[in-house]
């Protein structure tokens, strides 16, 4: 299968009929239909049966969804990625402080760093005390 073909079986697959998938994927109805069918002719099985004026998918659908799934939080994670490196400058920073420093040096540390770097966020813990559990501690 052809990447457009798994994005269109996804798309079919998720939202339950090809108008659904064209207008998830900004496409015609005809060319998700063609997609699928040059798929299924490529896979030499069906992927999708209708029944009662609704698609069903086959096994085989179910089977290809598993791993089409695992592509698509791949591309999910790609793409939240791309998004990441586009705002250069940004960024979040977590940090696991004891208590002594998270009231005085840290504070400092911080405004500091965020004078330079404005776009990037804190996230502080302490751990807490006798059992008690980690706090955050706001930046600036």
């Amino acid at each position: 299968m052809r990447f457009r073909q798994i994005e269109v079986f996804h798309a079919v697959y998720t939202h339950g009929s090809i108008s659904a998938a064209a207008r998830a994927l900004g496409v015609s109805q005809p060319s998700v239909s063609k997609t699928l069918r040059h798929a299924e002719d490529g896979l030499g099985f069906a992927l999708f049966q209708l029944a009662r004026g609704r698609l069903v998918p086959t096994d085989e659908a179910h089977a290809l969804m598993h791993e089409a799934g695992d592509i698509f939080d791949r591309i999910t994670s790609l793409q939240h990625t791309a998004r990441n490196l586009s705002q250069a400058g940004g960024g979040h920073i977590r940090l696991g402080i004891v208590p002594s420093l998270a009231l005085d040096v840290v504070p400092q540390a911080m405004a500091q760093f965020r004078r330079e770097w404005p776009r990037v966020t804190f996230e502080v813990r302490t751990p807490g005390i006798k059992g008690a559990t980690d706090r955050p501690v706001a930046p600036d």
